[in-house]
C-alpha cells in the first residue's frame, strides 16, 4: 500500500508539472502538456485505481496551488486527471474474475466499450469546463480576431495584409467549431496517453489485462445513433446546442478511430500497406479533414460489419 500511495503522489506531481509547463511557451511546452495524462494512466494501469485516483487528486491540488486562475486547476481535473484515471480504471479492471479451472483468465471490457467510456467522460469534462468559464462564441471570436491581428502585425507586409474585418469571419468559424474540435483533441491526447501507458505497463509486466491491439477496436452500433442524434442536437441554440456539439465531437472522433482500425485490418494483405498507412496518418495529422473519412468508415464498420464483409474473417 505504501508503494501504491507513493506512486500515486509522484505521478500526480509529475502530471501537474507537465500540465502547467504549457504557460512557459517553450518548444517542449506542448509535448509535455500533451503527455500530462501519461503519469496518471501509468499509475492507474500499473498500480491500480487507488494509485490512479490519488494521482488525479494530487495533480489537481498541485495545479491549484501553482496556478493563478482557478479555472486552470478545473481544466486539469476535468480534462486530464479525472478522465485519465477513469479510462484506465475502465480498461484495467476486470468485469469478471477467474472462477475455476475452466476459466483461467479474467474478463476485461473490449476496447470499443472502453472508448465509449472515454468519449463520455471527455464530453462531460469539456462541457463542464465550458460552463465554468462561461464559454461564449462572441467573446472567443473577439479574442481570436485580436490574436490573428497581433500575429499579422509582426509580418513584413502587414500594411497590405488582411484587415480585422477580413479576419473576423475566420475567427468566428473557429469559435463555432471549438466545442466539436475541443472534445476531439482532448480525446486524442487521452487515448494516446492511455495507449502509451499500457505499453509501458506491459513492458514492466504490470499491466493486468492481456494486451489488446488498438486496431481491433469496434464501437457498439448504438454509438452511431448517439452520434447522429448529437449532430442534429448541435443545431439547437444556446448551451444545449453546445453540449450536443461536444458530444458529437467526442463520439465522432471515437468512430474515426474505428475507421482507422478498419483501415489497418483490411490492409493487412496489401503490398503497399506501410506506405498507405503512413500517408493516411500524415494527412490526418497535417490537415485533419481525413478524420471525416475515417468516421464514415467507422460508421460503416459498426453498422454493417465491414471488416468481416471485406476480408471474410472476424471483425476483431
Amino acid at each position: 500500500m505504501v508503494q501504491i500511495i507513493a506512486i500515486g503522489i509522484g505521478a500526480g506531481l509529475a502530471a501537474a508539472l507537465m500540465f502547467v509547463s504549457v504557460v512557459t511557451g517553450t518548444y517542449v511546452a506542448f509535448p509535455l502538456f500533451a503527455l500530462s495524462a501519461l503519469p496518471i494512466a501509468i499509475a492507474a494501469l500499473g498500480w491500480g485505481p487507488i494509485s490512479g485516483g490519488l494521482a488525479a487528486v494530487v495533480g489537481t491540488a498541485a495545479v491549484a496551488l501553482t496556478a493563478q486562475a482557478p479555472s486552470f486547476a478545473a481544466g486539469f481535473a476535468l480534462l486530464i486527471g479525472g478522465p485519465a484515471a477513469w479510462i484506465a480504471l475502465v480498461a484495467g479492471q476486470p468485469t469478471a474474475a477467474a472462477s475455476g479451472p475452466s476459466q483461467r483468465t479474467a474478463t476485461y471490457r473490449p476496447l470499443g466499450e472502453v472508448l465509449v467510456h472515454a468519449a463520455g467522460v471527455v464530453a462531460f469534462g469539456v462541457a463542464a469546463l465550458g460552463f465554468l468559464i462561461h464559454f461564449d462564441i462572441e467573446t472567443i471570436t473577439r479574442e481570436l480576431t485580436d490574436a490573428f491581428v497581433a500575429v499579422l502585425a509582426q509580418m513584413p507586409d502587414a500594411a497590405t495584409g488582411p484587415t480585422r474585418s477580413d479576419l473576423e469571419p475566420l475567427a468566428r468559424l473557429y469559435a463555432r467549431l471549438m466545442p466539436f474540435t475541443s472534445a476531439a483533441i482532448v480525446l486524442t491526447l487521452l487515448v494516446f496517453d492511455t495507449w502509451l501507458a499500457a505499453r509501458i505497463a506491459a513492458l514492466s509486466s504490470r499491466l493486468s489485462r492481456p494486451w489488446t491491439p488498438l486496431p481491433t477496436v469496434r464501437m457498439p452500433t448504438a454509438v452511431v445513433a448517439g452520434f447522429g442524434a448529437a449532430v442534429v442536437g448541435g443545431f439547437l441554440p444556446g448551451g444545449l446546442g453546445l453540449v450536443f456539439q461536444i458530444v458529437a465531437g467526442a463520439l465522432g472522433f471515437a468512430l474515426a478511430l474505428e475507421g482507422l482500425a478498419t483501415l489497418h485490418f483490411v490492409s493487412r494483405a496489401w503490398k503497399s500497406r506501410a506506405a498507405i498507412l503512413t500517408i493516411a496518418y500524415i494527412l490526418t495529422f497535417a490537415i485533419g479533414l481525413p478524420l471525416v473519412l475515417w468516421a464514415v468508415l467507422g460508421i460503416a464498420d459498426s453498422t454493417t460489419g465491414l471488416r468481416r464483409r471485406l476480408v471474410g474473417g472476424p471483425t476483431t
